[in-house]
């Protein structure tokens, strides 16, 4: 096993005399890089380097997906919420402090526990992202002079949001699962759609005034989109 200290990444390296060209490979067994028999180690690793972006993203998405709800911790806009379950005459959710208490009535059947935990929680993280979601529209729209016309919260696996040439504004739920500041750059990115329908260099000039760290959310959500959901 090789390890590139620029990066922190370790990697299996399989040299051929057969190959001509450098490669990089993801399976079940890892990181391995392919290259040409005669290839010298400094170059691979600047391959290596070169390409870590992809490799990170690739990597994050072979990661297990965090069980949440068993491990009692939901993580919510940057912190994390303890998860208490308790049986109750009703059933409800609700939030004291950095406590997140489901309630679930005596009536819920034992084999139906875990789904309609995971069904209560899914219900108020999409009322806690329409109240958020509202207050980060409300500040960055007045701040860019763009008018939307409505919000509405979806439940995509993997797409965070969109605009519509209406002025409706619609944004994942399970970016509440992610820190508040990837949030507010899919706020931004969205909104700026009011302004250019198209990912131009205008566009893109006009999320950036906005919000400059918009590169590094963009990774964030590319190595963490399939950790943004209950389990």
């Amino acid at each position: 096993m090789h390890h590139c200290a620029e990066t922190g990444l370790s990697y299996e390296l399989k040299r051929s005399s057969r190959r001509r060209t450098l490669a990089i490979q993801i399976n079940q067994h890892g990181l391995q890089v392919l290259a040409p028999l005669y290839l010298d180690q400094y170059t691979i690793q600047q391959f290596v380097v070169k390409k870590q972006l992809w490799i990170r993203e690739h990597l994050a998405k072979r990661a297990p997906v965090p069980d949440h709800i068993s491990r009692q911790r939901i993580p919510f806009l940057g912190q994390e919420l303890i998860l208490r379950q308790v049986r109750d005459s009703i059933t409800a959710v609700t939030r004291d402090g950095d406590q997140l208490w489901v309630q679930i009535s005596r009536r819920v059947r034992e084999e139906n526990l875990a789904a309609t935990v995971r069904q209560r929680l899914e219900r108020w993280l999409v009322e806690q992202a329409h109240s958020w979601f509202a207050g980060r529209i409300a500040f960055y729209s007045k701040a860019m002079q763009v008018a939307p016309q409505q919000l509405v919260i979806k439940g995509w696996q993997t797409k965070w949001g969109s605009c519509h040439a209406n002025g409706t504004i619609s944004l994942n739920w399970r970016l509440l699962l992610a820190p508040s500041w990837v949030g507010d750059y899919v706020v931004v990115h969205e909104l700026a759609h009011l302004v250019h329908m198209n990912h131009s260099e205008k566009f893109w000039a006009l999320v950036a005034t906005y919000y400059p760290e918009h590169q590094q959310a963009k990774h964030w959500l590319k190595q963490h989109q399939t950790q943004l959901q209950l389990k």
